[in-house]
C-alpha cells in the first residue's frame, strides 16, 4: 500500500502512499538501539523516512504504515539523527533483526529523492 501512488490527493510525511523501497534489507540485534544519521542530496525536494521491520520469510521489508513505524524522520541535507529499537523475534520463521528503509517526497508533486542512512 505505501509503495503505490498517492491518487486521492494524500500528502505530507503522515500519508501511507508515494513512498519508494530501498530494497535492502538491513541487520541489527533484536532488542537493541538502532542509531543512524540519515541525509538527503543538497538541494533535493523536501523527503521522509520511513523504517519499517524485515522479515526473513519475504526477504524484505514490510511496508508499513506511518502508526506501525519503527521510526520516521525528515532527513536534511546536514543528516538527522534516527533512532529505534531493532525489531524482536516473533516466531521461529522470523527471527527479528531486520529492518528496511522507506522514502518518498514530502509532497506528492515534488520527485522522490534518495535517502542515504549510516549507522552511527
Amino acid at each position: 500500500m505505501i509503495t503505490e501512488a498517492c491518487d486521492r490527493g494524500q500528502l505530507g510525511p503522515k500519508r501511507n502512499c508515494g513512498f519508494s523501497y530501498e530494497g535492502t534489507l538491513h541487520q541489527c540485534t533484536p532488542g537493541e538501539t538502532v542509531a543512524l544519521h540519515c541525509s538527503i542530496k543538497s538541494g533535493a525536494a523536501p523527503q521522509v523516512l520511513r523504517v519499517c521491520e524485515g522479515s526473513t520469510v519475504l526477504g524484505a521489508g514490510v511496508a508499513c504504515v506511518d502508526s506501525d513505524a519503527l521510526a520516521s524522520a525528515l532527513p536534511t541535507s546536514a543528516g538527522v539523527p534516527v533512532t529505534f529499537v531493532c525489531p524482536a523475534e516473533r516466531d521461529n520463521t522470523e527471527p527479528g533483526g531486520q529492518y528496511a528503509l522507506y522514502s518518498g517526497a514530502i509532497w506528492t508533486a515534488d520527485e522522490n529523492a534518495a535517502v542515504t542512512c549510516t549507522v552511527d
